[in-house]
């Protein structure tokens, strides 16, 4: 998974809802969210207060387009994965 060196910023991260892929800084948060939002148990609906709406939504999972990989030219997305009680069981990066 990519690192970053950036804080998490909230009104940063939903300000770039449906950003071109280039001009999301959302990647550069992306440790943060993991550690200080993305915390095994949470709700689902405390995780979209603090992120905001994701671009792509489904009934147990959320996807935030986070920008392009530091390394390459393909896109990277965090998925965000809930159980049938709307509780995180987990995350991760698809890239493509």
């Amino acid at each position: 998974m990519s690192t970053t060196t950036t804080g998490f910023d909230a009104e940063t991260w939903r300000a770039h809802r449906n950003a071109s892929p280039q001009d999301n800084p959302r990647r550069e948060m992306l440790r943060a969210v993991q550690e200080d939002v993305l915390r095994p148990g949470r709700g689902r609906d405390e995780i979209l207060a603090i992120l905001g709406e994701p671009e792509r939504r489904s009934s147990q999972a959320d996807q935030y387009d986070m920008g392009p990989h530091r390394y390459g030219i393909d896109n990277e997305t965090l998925v965000i994965e809930y159980d049938g009680e709307g509780r995180l069981t987990g995350a991760r990066v698809t890239r493509g």
